[in-house]
């Protein structure tokens, strides 16, 4: 039992040290140091259809790592006020049959998690699409991870984050990217490679109908500023 034991902690270490970063840093601790940072990783196993976190809500800190399995990363934009929570919710009469928005497919190796700026309102719900295992990093333990480890581990999700929400507010919101792309954060579509012209045509084309969305844009703007002003 104890040299089973040690081999999956080895295999643990391991899986952590290739996928998480800041983790293949990590000194090795001596007989009076804190523990190595895996120990605070946690095993957990979810069945498909578990929301690990909803938009809308503040989660406290949490870090996951995912071993094996699926998640959608989902989007609903349609959200009102709550006076007494104080929190945006869903429009129920609106949710019901529409589909939440797929904005990136989390696989096997990728980290996700709660807002690292804490006590914000989380601009997506991560749903498992099959069973699924993690390790989790819970609340209480966060502190207990090397400052560097964590910063490196913060940075990483605050850009997953950032360009998981220019895809869906902006890429998709003015049609700049070809439907039913989704972003794989592991996993990205392989698109088969266009002769030179026919590549340098298509951006510049692609260039030009951007210049004309966002001048469109600014017209509006310039339009409503205006009748506001008078």
């Amino acid at each position: 039992v104890k040299e089973k034991l040690l081999e999956e902690d080895k295999t643990k270490k391991i899986f952590l040290a290739q996928h998480v970063p800041g983790f293949r840093e990590c000194p090795i601790p001596g007989p009076n140091d804190p523990p190595y940072p895996s120990f605070y990783f946690h095993k957990v196993v979810m069945q498909t259809g578990h929301e690990f976190i909803r938009q809308g809500s503040v989660t406290p800190g949490v870090i996951y790592v995912l071993c094996r399995g699926t998640l959608d990363v989902r989007r609903h934009k349609k959200l009102k006020f709550d006076p007494a929570s104080g929190l945006m919710t869903f429009i129920e009469s609106e949710v019901s049959g529409e589909a939440d928005e797929i904005v990136d497919v989390v696989s096997a190796g990728s980290l996700f998690g709660s807002c690292p700026q804490g006590k914000t309102q989380e601009p997506f719900t991560y749903v498992a699409t099959s069973r699924v295992e993690v390790f989790k990093v819970n609340t209480k333990d966060l502190d207990f991870l090397p400052p560097g480890l964590l910063h490196q581990i913060q940075h990483h999700l605050s850009c997953l984050v950032s360009q998981r929400l220019k895809y869906s507010c902006v890429h998709r919101h003015f049609g700049w990217e070809r439907r039913h792309n989704v972003l794989y954060s592991r996993r990205r579509r392989q698109v088969a490679v266009k002769p030179e012209k026919d590549y340098n045509d298509s951006i510049v084309k692609e260039l030009e109908q951007r210049d004309l969305n966002t001048g469109i844009l600014a017209g509006r703007c310039g339009e409503a500023l205006h009748g506001f002003r008078h």
